[in-house]
């Protein structure tokens, strides 16, 4: 089975090599990764991202935004034109995921969706599953491409966030879906993966917002972005990320 990998990315191109260093040591299928330059963000970094793309020889694909628009909207726009695009049209197994997800052990996508038709950490809104956009897969040869929509679904009176429009996906064709846990920590100072080391020992700063897969380490660039992220926080937390992967 062929596996496409598609990354968002919209800031951090430091992070490309890294990304691409982790799928060398870790993934265990041959793939082709395509990173997304995702153009309209603001803090978006397109051309530094063009260059370490070009620099790394990784496929670089820009989508670009009229307006600046809220982050959330922005996101669920630049999956649906992926998907349109170019996701939809490609065969064996596509793999959506954060630029900010490292690989941390050995996996297969493959393997991973064994059987199934899709893969997904849930996320739940009142009784509604739905995928957490930073890693899901398809099978493209089971499922329905042209029903896929990444729109925010509306329920009771408000809007669930990034990838919740596919529920509408899971509820109309009851796909068979491999769950994949996430963890996330925010107050927690539990050793981390195999290093038997606290977040704060390995040099991670308070408050803490990260991620953990059972494969793989969620940096969560986005939360950088908060009231209390200084540089040197962020610093701090980029030197950590480092230790770990």
């Amino acid at each position: 089975m062929e596996v496409t990998v598609y990354s968002l990315y919209s800031n951090r191109p430091d992070f490309i090599k890294l990304q691409k260093d982790c799928f060398d040591k870790h993934l265990k299928d041959d793939y082709k990764w395509i990173i997304v330059n995702n153009k309209g963000y603001l803090y978006d970094k397109t051309e530094e991202i063009e260059e370490e793309c070009a620099k790394q020889g990784i496929e670089c694909l820009k989508i670009e935004h009229e307006k600046e628009i809220e982050v959330s909207q922005l996101i669920a726009r630049s999956l649906n034109l992926l998907w349109k695009d170019v996701a939809s049209k490609a065969e064996g197994l596509v793999v959506i995921m954060d630029s900010d997800l490292f690989l941390t052990k050995d996996v297969s996508f493959i393997d991973l969706l064994g059987t199934k038709d899709i893969f997904l950490c849930p996320q739940y809104t009142d009784g509604h599953i739905w995928p957490w956009p930073g890693f899901m897969g398809f099978d493209m040869s089971s499922i329905i491409a042209k029903d896929v929509n990444f729109d925010l679904l509306k329920i009771n009176d408000g809007y669930a966030d990034v990838g919740s429009g596919l529920n509408t996906y899971i509820e109309k064709h009851q796909p068979w879906i491999k769950l994949v846990d996430r963890q996330e920590i925010v107050d927690q100072d539990w050793p981390v993966l195999d290093t038997n080391q606290t977040l704060y020992q390995l040099g991670f700063p308070k408050p803490y917002s990260v991620d953990f897969l059972p494969f793989a380490f969620h940096y969560k660039t986005g939360s950088n972005y908060a009231k209390h992220c200084t540089p040197e926080y962020n610093e701090a937390k980029t030197k950590a990320l480092l230790k770990i992967i």
